[in-house]
């Protein structure tokens, strides 16, 4: 229990940090199995590579797969084979990403760009848009040119000069690729609205607290027919971070037997929900859940619920990632 308080006081924090993806993304999260062969094989040499995994911006990217490969192997060279110290690599990429207000790319590049030696302090001085403090002299020579370059859309001789003496000609232009590279990378994360688990550029609370109105909320259609859902806080496919997300059950909808790989805390929210355990579907064999009611579905538990004669809503929260996974009669996952 104390770890559920936890997360959800997390979870409620971030309602007003998810407020702008609460629609979700544009594009929607290609499965390998729906693939072309032109996709297919773009995204085999992304996950093969030194990225390790199709993250980011290469959901949205895969529908033109061309783009992608041409995408994706100039974006392994400014990640992996740039010219410049990695700590300042990564700099400018922060740098990007915050003057796009680009939420994902500063989640995923942050702790990278401490990783490899950025100070805190001229971390959190760019995410709250001021000239860091403490940057040392090349820092301030790649921070002096990107913002120029972001804001200005040129450099003054001085500026050019301060890199060009540090890192050279390579240098210079591998500083404008990683702006350039990162500038396309934000923007269809932009578009796309794709979610990041924290909004770490938001700066600090100007409100007591964040509300996100019944109204507001835009349910879309689950994996089961008669079944809606919206998530309201958080990401569902972020490991280690908290979602809430809100199940609606129209009346006499049911979903087949399944598990879910995480635990999941459920708040009645409407009407009785009925939920029942195994592998073999039996709608007689239920337990009623009134509204109001609290319950606790544990991690890898095979169980089958809905609505009978009335309009079921749950609110539920846990730990992500997230999966529903459908089993056969026999409890196996099914294929």
């Amino acid at each position: 229990m104390k770890a559920y308080l936890g997360a959800l006081a997390a979870a409620l924090v971030s309602l007003g940090t998810t407020a702008l993806a609460q629609d979700g993304p544009r594009f929607r999260p290609l499965s390998v199995s729906e693939l072309n062969d032109a996709q297919r094989k773009v995204y085999e040499e992304i996950a093969g590579g030194p990225r390790g995994g199709v993250r980011g911006p290469f959901n949205a990217l895969l529908r033109s797969p061309q783009l992608t490969d041409r995408v994706q192997r100039m974006g392994e060279y400014i990640r992996f084979n740039s010219s410049l110290p990695p700590r300042l690599n990564e700099f400018a990429i922060l740098i990007t990403a915050r003057h796009w207000s680009s939420q994902y790319e500063w989640y995923a590049h942050h702790p990278l760009a401490l990783k490899a030696g950025l100070a805190p302090g001229v971390a959190s001085d760019l995410a709250q848009r001021r000239r860091p403090a403490a940057m040392q002299d090349d820092e301030a020579a790649v921070y002096d040119f990107c913002t120029e370059l972001h804001e200005r859309k040129f450099v003054s001789d001085a500026t050019y000069k301060a890199v060009l003496e540090r890192f050279g000609e390579r240098g210079v232009v591998d500083l404008i690729g990683v702006s350039g590279y990162y500038t396309l990378v934000s923007m269809v994360l932009n578009v796309d609205r794709h979610p990041a688990p924290e909004n770490l550029l938001a700066g600090p609370p100007t409100q007591v607290m964040n509300i996100v109105r019944e109204a507001d909320i835009k349910f879309q259609p689950a994996r089961y027919p008669g079944i809606q859902s919206a998530v309201i806080s958080g990401n569902l496919t972020s490991p280690g971070q908290p979602y809430v997300q809100r199940n609606k059950f129209s009346p006499g909808t049911f979903s087949p037997p399944h598990f879910h790989p995480e635990t999941r805390y459920i708040v009645v929210l409407k009407g009785t929900w009925w939920v029942g355990s195994g592998p073999k579907w039996d709608k007689e064999n239920t337990t009623p859940v009134p509204a109001g009611s609290f319950v606790v579905h544990h991690a890898n538990q095979i169980h089958y619920d809905g609505a009978k004669d009335e309009e079921v809503v749950l609110q539920i929260m846990g730990i992500g990632p997230s999966a529903t996974i459908p089993v056969d009669e026999s409890g196996q996952p099914k294929r």
